[in-house]
């Protein structure tokens, strides 16, 4: 299995979202093979701010991920983001 990490930035807002998604998409073009099994794992403790734009990018990375036969796992997450899912009425992220 491989294993692709991936710090989130300190800004998670529209502004941010993407070039973070163009990053990270990138990286997991040029890292990734698509005959082994492989995990990315996020590590989101960095995130100081996150708007509804960060959520749906969260939302639609998972999503990504789902698709793409990649398991997705949290290193770290901060609070300010299950805050933000809950304030939204989302469920938080595993």
């Amino acid at each position: 299995m491989s294993t692709y990490l991936s710090q989130l930035p300190e800004e998670l807002t529209i502004g941010y979202i993407g070039s973070v998604w163009k990053a990270l998409h990138d990286s997991l073009q040029n890292q990734l093979h698509p005959a082994e099994e492989s995990q990315l794992v996020i590590d989101a403790s960095a995130v100081r701010l996150i708007d509804t734009a960060g959520v749906q990018f969260l939302c639609a990375l998972d999503r990504y991920a789902r698709k793409s036969g990649l398991c997705l796992t949290w290193k770290a997450k901060s609070a300010l983001i299950d805050e933000k899912f809950e304030s939204l009425g989302l469920c938080r992220l595993n």
